[in-house]
């Protein structure tokens, strides 16, 4: 990263013959502003950066300048957790990005942070016109890492209605393996359903509980839905089906709501399954996944 001098005006130009430049011109510029700090070395520092507003470079240098900031506090190749938490002003709104990566390499690189912001700028629905970035990026030493490996219920059969708990085992990094106890609840209405399955899975790879997005708006909502890493997260498929209509999830329909919908042969309606999300945040990146399986006993 580097200073100018004094600014030296922008180019209006770029033509087979020359590069036209007007001195007392400016370019657009997107700023960035960065706290970024080390919990082990008590080191911290705020970064003030501008990058050029541009289709073709704004991504790449956004991405530049917050691996560098990372890379000037989390010196060290040893392993390192880190955490972001960024604002992204885009549609004349904030957008947040809240997450926790392992780096196996130290500060040399911010993968999970890197992927998010490249997402923002680069969508399926056209060049993102970020307008700025802030927030802050936490550091520490240590390996905060689990692998998921399996889950079972408490009994094997329940009743409609009833609650019952789900045992996931976990094994952290150089630690005995744990288990996580999620209390969860038999739908109460289980229609046609003779068992009822349970997916584990880690954040990074969950889906959103959320509709397919269909422009940038609803593409920009789902990136903030998105599971964090260190999200222990748990989908069971529910008795009753939802619709998703033009970027949205619409669940627990009734039969005649969603008669009428079909019928009416609207654009980008589709009937789904519904997805229950439960949601269990821990203190590791997770890595994994199991599923279980209980009978529903009939009345």
């Amino acid at each position: 990263m580097a200073s100018a001098v004094a600014r030296a005006g922008a180019m209006i130009g770029d033509w087979q013959s020359c590069i036209v430049t007007d001195r007392r011109a400016t370019a657009p510029m997107i700023p960035i502003e960065l706290l970024v700090k080390n919990t082990d070395s008590g080191r911290q520092q705020t970064f003030n950066l501008e990058i050029i507003e541009n289709q073709a470079l704004s991504p790449t240098f956004a991405l530049l300048s917050v691996a560098q900031v990372v890379r000037s506090i989390a010196t060290s190749t040893q392993d390192t957790m880190l955490a972001w938490d960024l604002k992204i002003l885009i549609e004349d709104r904030d957008r947040s990005l809240v997450d926790t990566d392992y780096l196996a390499n130290g500060g040399r690189t911010a993968t999970g942070a890197l992927q998010q912001l490249s997402a923002i700028f680069n969508t399926p629905f056209g060049y993102g016109a970020v307008k700025g970035i802030r927030g802050t990026i936490t550091t520490r030493y240590g390996r905060d890492t689990a692998v998921i490996k399996g889950a079972y219920f408490d009994r094997a059969e329940a009743r409609a209605g009833e609650a019952v708990t789900l045992s996931v085992v976990v094994e952290p990094f150089a630690a005995p393996e744990q288990v996580v106890k999620v209390p969860l609840t038999i739908p109460s209405a289980p229609g046609k359903m003779r068992e009822l399955t349970v997916a584990v899975m880690a954040g990074a790879e969950a889906p959103i509980d959320g509709a397919m997005p269909d422009s940038l708006t609803t593409y920009l909502d789902a990136i903030e839905k998105q599971h964090r890493a260190t999200d222990l997260v748990m989908v069971t498929r529910q008795p009753t089906e939802g619709m998703q209509i033009r970027g949205r999830l619409f669940k627990n329909l009734p039969p005649s709501a969603r008669s009428v919908l079909e019928s009416q042969q609207i654009n980008n309606v589709t009937p789904i399954a519904d997805l229950e999300h439960t949601v269990i945040p821990t203190r590791w990146v997770l890595s994994g996944r199991g599923a279980a399986t209980i009978t529903i006993q009939r009345e």
